[in-house]
């Protein structure tokens, strides 16, 4: 493993790559935060970075130390909580990690009706995010009698969670309104000292959720 402090980079704003940015605050890991702006200028400086950066499939968010070079958000916060954080936010047994992994894919879909509605903004996908409070009963209830999403220890899962609650309550602030079980969480999270820590400090970002250039929908704290 590298003496070197690895390297996060994202644009300037929560979108993707916020989850792992809790992760490193909850972790306490020490990296270099590189931010592309959210401008015409910082779009042209990560398309003029992207072919030097030593990446298989540049795009970002990417995780760079020693050699691992890694870009996809979910393989950057599954990687961490296996490796960087000494396996702390990683299940360790079967049946935490089956209900992970599935839990993984019913939040990306969650998070990609929301990010969908504010990059395209067409009639498709404003139907699709109707799909939304379906899985947020279905997860509510999921999450019901437990503290976090596997129990009563924090995974990496509850990173993602998390941050997809924040995007939605942005969206709309009455939105999480029925599901008391994830407002629970989301609290209980915003709570952990790490993470009050972390809000508390200079580094932190309450916006944007989203890239300004790329937005169709405009809503106030998504892009702002």
């Amino acid at each position: 493993m590298s003496n070197s402090k690895p390297i996060f980079a994202y644009y300037d704003m929560r979108g993707l790559g916020y989850p792992i940015k809790l992760e490193l605050a909850y972790l306490g890991i020490d990296y270099v935060d590189k931010r592309y702006p959210i401008t015409q200028a910082g779009l042209d400086q990560y398309r003029s970075d992207k072919a030097n950066l030593g990446l298989d499939f540049p795009n970002v968010p990417y995780w760079k130390h020693g050699d691992i070079n890694l870009t996809e958000t979910r393989a950057i916060l599954k990687y961490i909580a296996r490796e960087e954080g000494g396996g702390k936010l990683m299940p360790t047994d079967r049946v935490g990690l089956a209900n992970a992994e599935m839990l993984e894919g019913v939040l990306w879909d969650v998070w990609w009706f929301l990010i969908n509605r504010c990059y395209r903004d067409t009639d498709d996908v404003i139907e699709e995010l109707g799909e939304s409070p379906a899985k947020f009963e279905m997860l509510d209830k999921f999450l019901r009698n437990k503290e976090w999403l596997l129990g009563d220890k924090i995974s990496y899962v509850d990173f993602m969670l998390y941050e997809i609650l924040y995007q939605y309550n942005v969206y709309d602030s009455e939105y999480l309104g029925p599901y008391g079980a994830l407002l629970k969480l989301k609290a209980n999270f915003e709570g952990l000292p790490a993470i009050k820590k972390f809000m508390a400090s200079p580094e932190y970002m309450a916006a944007p959720c989203y890239h300004p250039l790329y937005m169709r929908y405009k809503a106030v704290g998504l892009t702002c």
